[in-house]
């Protein structure tokens, strides 16, 4: 980068590998100096790419849309997720992160219209399907939708830990904590390592 300021293919790389292997401190929101600096640098890199990245990079794009989300820059993160999904290739990955970014950025009608949209355009796609269902859970709306959603992602994928718990999580919405007891022991079982499956069975054995 310091050799070839100006190609914003050196710089991405770049970005790629503190979103890859320095997020934590990328995220920090009571960062050490070492971490702010860290931010400070990661942010200017993301400010000087996203000027010169070509608008058909959607690689790029992905890359910077995860920095500015990692940097707090949610808008700056949604603009370019959402470029990233007019490139064919990264239509569903793009069209997923936007949904999130939007949700986390209190964007909550546009975000459940971007994962319909999505889901409009993949119907059978188990990643989709198990996304829609999961955030239509998280907000605790059309319930029945998100049950039959996540239902066909797990026809397809039935040990998948993801689906396992996002079913278990519908039935904690619902009230049905012993259906959603089943699945979240399922899905620790699948996946121990998840904070946030252990969180959800742990809400339901409160219950």
């Amino acid at each position: 980068v310091e050799l070839e300021p100006a190609a914003a293919l050196y710089r991405i790389s770049l970005l790629r590998l503190l979103v890859i292997y320095r997020q934590d401190a990328l995220e920090a929101e009571v960062p050490s100096d070492p971490q702010l600096e860290l931010q400070q640098q990661a942010r200017e890199h993301a400010r000087r790419v996203s000027a010169t990245v070509h608008p058909q990079d959607g690689g790029g794009h992905m890359i910077l849309g995860t920095a500015f989300r990692s940097l707090g820059d949610l808008d700056r993160a949604c603009r370019h997720f959402a470029m990233a999904a007019d490139v064919r290739e990264n239509r569903v990955p793009a069209m997923l992160e936007l949904g999130f970014c939007q949700q986390q950025a209190g964007k909550s009608g546009e975000a459940r219209k971007t994962l319909g949209n999505l889901h409009a355009e993949y119907p059978d796609d188990p990643e989709v399907c198990n996304s829609y269902g999961y955030f239509l859970a998280e907000l605790g709306e059309d319930l029945e939708l998100a049950e039959k959603l996540v239902k066909q992602a797990l026809a397809v994928d039935p040990v998948n830990g993801a689906y396992l718990d996002s079913l278990g999580w519908v039935y904690y919405q619902m009230g049905r904590y012993e259906e959603a007891f089943d699945y979240l022991v399922e899905a620790a079982n699948a996946r121990g390592e998840d904070p946030v499956i252990l969180e959800h069975l742990g809400r339901t054995l409160q219950r």
